[in-house]
């Protein structure tokens, strides 16, 4: 088999980024083959995302269109980068094959897979506090409190995730990271406020 089992566009999925809303971006595969081909898609990080359909099989010399959501955010993460990944396998089917299983794609499965790896990009829908000019204390006053606060929401969770849980659950009670995401969220409104001035 010479050609790719699947063509895949886009190779970056690009999330419109903003806190508490839902973003969504298409992936088309395109099955330029003569055989039926399967797919499955993982990701890094399954409670982020969640994938429409995330198995299937395309008909030969057919075009598939997937659907992925990143659910609504609630904390900013550093720099706006994201380290999430997904992962597209494919393998080729007997025509006429109706039950995908999951199971069709380990690798002992014994079948010849191909698999692709797409990365995420955030983009930022808000401005950057340096490109306005008019008012731009107030508005590096609001982005460095927005700062200020996940990094405190950060180190709180690096706390817990070495194994500090305890002490920092009675620090921290959940209603008190649940107003410091709500007040990053609110402090997010002032920011997008100031820069229509």
């Amino acid at each position: 088999m010479d050609l790719k089992l699947l063509e895949i566009q886009p190779r970056e999925l690009r999330f419109e980024f903003e806190l508490l809303k839902k973003s969504s971006c298409l992936v088309h595969l395109m099955n330029n083959t003569d055989h039926l081909v399967a797919f499955k898609v993982k990701t890094t990080s399954p409670r982020r995302y969640s994938v429409e359909p995330s198995i299937g099989a395309i008909e030969p010399k057919s075009i598939s269109n997937l659907t992925v959501i990143m659910h609504a955010p609630i904390v900013l993460p550093p720099n706006m980068q994201s380290r999430d990944k997904f992962l597209i396998q494919s393998i080729a089917l007997p025509m006429g094959t109706t039950d995908i299983d999951p199971d069709m794609f380990t690798k002992d499965s014994g079948r010849q897979m191909e698999e692709v790896k797409l990365r995420v990009v955030l983009i930022s829908t808000l401005p950057s506090p340096m490109l306005i000019s008019n008012g731009g204390a107030q508005k590096q006053e609001v982005t460095h409190q927005l700062g200020k606060d996940f990094e405190q929401s950060k180190s709180t969770k690096n706390a817990q995730n070495v194994g500090y849980g305890k002490d920092v659950e009675r620090l921290k009670s959940n209603k008190e990271i649940e107003e410091l995401n709500l007040r990053n969220a609110e402090l997010q409104h002032k920011l997008r406020e100031v820069s229509w001035q």
